[in-house]
């Protein structure tokens, strides 16, 4: 489908918006989906990687594997939830304010894949956003970017982090997204196939939790379960994935995806954006690391 005529586009575009109009789901805007978390909430995020996952499909970071696809599809269905917000793509709902690039991307993955997600929502829930952690790059106008990442930031002002990172994403390095928090201690997890250790990660980070305020999660769709299942264990989670690279790039200014140098970034958003990551010679990131589980 990549170099579809004009005219086959327009229609693709027409049924995912006769799809968005009539299907009765709701999901949030950042702002909105900002105001929940200012409340308290947990959260884990679904995106298109996720849905493939559920349906029996690899992605680029993590191979098909049946406990997870049957995890994934156990937290979208929970429904109502007063313990985690579930977020979905917005791109359900509307096509606002994005890029062409991205509306080009979001159109042909809804052509294909709206139904799925009908199967799992439930039109009397409303869920969040997604794109709360990916509020840079996608938008046409930015000019609301910075300010929502300072909201975001905000829900760990002052507070004890866990931070459970894949290995090479050195989150907060390069960037002053974790300098509010009071203190900051690193889980590292395998960069690629983290469900592999899943349930070594998750006993570990209970056993800790209680000596922290928040656990932060950027671990792909092994956060997204972990989020929920720390949350029901009574100790907030966020999974914040994309987020430090989405404010990397918000900060540097940059108006396409680029690689950041010494942090992992998808190679299929950036050519070879995961590959030769370097060591950190950071001495405060060496210390912050408490635990690998690789």
């Amino acid at each position: 489908m990549e170099h579809l005529p004009k005219s086959d586009f327009d229609n693709m575009y027409n049924y995912v918006v006769g799809m968005q109009n009539c299907s009765g789901l709701r999901v949030m805007d950042i702002n909105d989906t900002l105001s929940e978390l200012e409340k308290g909430k947990s959260m884990a995020r679904f995106g298109d990687g996720e849905m493939e996952l559920i349906k029996g499909n690899s992605i680029g970071f993590q191979k098909a594997n049946e406990r997870l696809a049957k995890r994934l599809t156990q937290v979208l269905l929970s429904n109502h939830d007063e313990n985690c917000m579930i977020c979905v793509p917005d791109a359900l709902v509307n096509f606002d304010n994005i890029t062409d690039q991205s509306l080009d991307h979001w159109v042909r993955n809804m052509f294909v894949h709206y139904s799925d997600w009908q199967q799992y929502l439930s039109t009397e829930q409303i869920y969040g956003t997604t794109n709360v952690t990916r509020c840079y790059m996608r938008y046409k106008d930015k000019s609301n970017c910075l300010d929502w990442f300072q909201r975001l930031k905000k829900t760990w002002s002052d507070s004890k982090v866990i931070l459970v990172e894949g290995e090479k994403s050195r989150i907060g390095i390069g960037n002053d997204m974790l300098d509010n928090a009071s203190s900051v201690v690193r889980v590292l997890c395998p960069a690629e196939n983290a469900f592999d250790k899943y349930d070594e990660i998750f006993n570990y980070v209970l056993s800790i939790a209680d000596q922290h305020d928040i656990v932060l999660l950027a671990l792909g769709p092994t956060a997204t379960i972990l989020a929920y299942d720390l949350s029901h264990k009574g100790i907030r989670a966020l999974d914040i994935g994309h987020c430090d690279v989405e404010y990397s790039w918000c900060k540097l200014g940059v108006t396409k995806k680029v690689a950041l140098t010494g942090k992992y970034v998808n190679n299929d958003e950036v050519d070879g954006g995961a590959n030769s990551i370097k060591d950190v010679d950071d001495q405060n990131y060496q210390l912050q690391i408490i635990r690998k589980i690789l």
